[in-house]
């Protein structure tokens, strides 16, 4: 049987957008008020070696090794599974240095508690609105002034009807209709674990430059992420290059950053 098209679209992802005017203050604010606190819940959350292996160490390692290329060599001659047991040890054997850095940071000096990380704070504010102009903005958007391609991707793929009001110049569906195709009583999840997915992929992407190599690694993670959660009596399986069925990915056309997407079903 022919793959039914359910969907068809493409969402714009642009080359910045500037933080709203008041949001560096914000952050700052937010950061200096609670510096105790911030430090308190580090120390109860991750008070040793043994929890930053399983809390920190762990999960760190296991985020970077599919960030590097199987053919990846270093300029001294590293393979990619050299590099990829490297920083795992290196992550293994850092919590002294993690807890002492911070615990500087955290210091009472001249009466002022965590006297070090506010004035830290306020000399980052510029670079943090700059960062997130540059990087996670482009991704996410905000609630404010329209929501980005991240999160629309994930409304469009569970069928939330608000999105139709969230779609912005460039974002096209060229086919179809907003789609649900997540397990039943699985929306949330399925959209909030897409969403994540989607921003730490764009991410990644653009920090390579959108090199061909990293385009193919993190439009696979996609695809796996797309997958979870998802209904196979609703959709086909989300592919990486076959574009015939369903697939999601990013790409680069015409010199634009997008995310392109197509919900296709084949009857049984």
């Amino acid at each position: 049987m022919a793959a039914v098209t359910k969907i068809m679209f493409k969402l714009l992802i642009p080359e910045i957008v500037e933080a709203a005017q008041d949001q560096p203050n914000k952050w700052q604010n937010s950061l200096t008020t609670n510096a105790v606190i911030i430090n308190d819940r580090r120390k109860e959350k991750v008070p040793d070696s043994g929890t930053y292996a399983d809390k920190v160490a762990g999960p760190s390692s296991q985020g970077f090794a599919p960030m590097i290329d199987a053919s990846f060599i270093t300029r001294k001659g590293k393979v990619a599974d050299e590099v990829i047991e490297t920083q795992a040890k290196n992550m293994g054997e850092s919590f002294d240095k993690y807890d002492a850095n911070l615990n500087y940071a955290f210091e009472t000096v001249d009466g002022v508690p965590a006297k070090r990380f506010k004035d830290s704070v306020a000399v980052k504010k510029t670079n943090w609105a700059l960062g997130v102009a540059d990087r996670t903005l482009r991704m996410t958007g905000d609630r404010i002034r329209g929501l980005g391609a991240a999160p629309i991707c994930a409304y469009i793929l569970t069928a939330d009807p608000r999105v139709l009001g969230m779609l912005r110049e460039g974002d096209r569906i060229t086919e179809g209709a907003i789609y649900d195709v997540s397990l039943d009583s699985q929306q949330g999840s399925y959209r909030t674990a897409l969403e994540q997915m989607l921003i730490r992929a764009g991410l990644a992407i653009v920090r390579a430059d959108f090199s061909s190599t990293r385009l193919t690694a993190m439009n696979a993670l996609v695809a796996q992420a797309a997958n979870a959660f998802l209904d196979e009596a609703k959709a086909d399986v989300f592919q990486t290059a076959n574009e015939l069925t369903s697939f999601l990915k990013f790409i680069v056309e015409d010199g634009l950053y997008k995310i392109s997407g197509k919900v296709t079903l084949t009857a049984p």
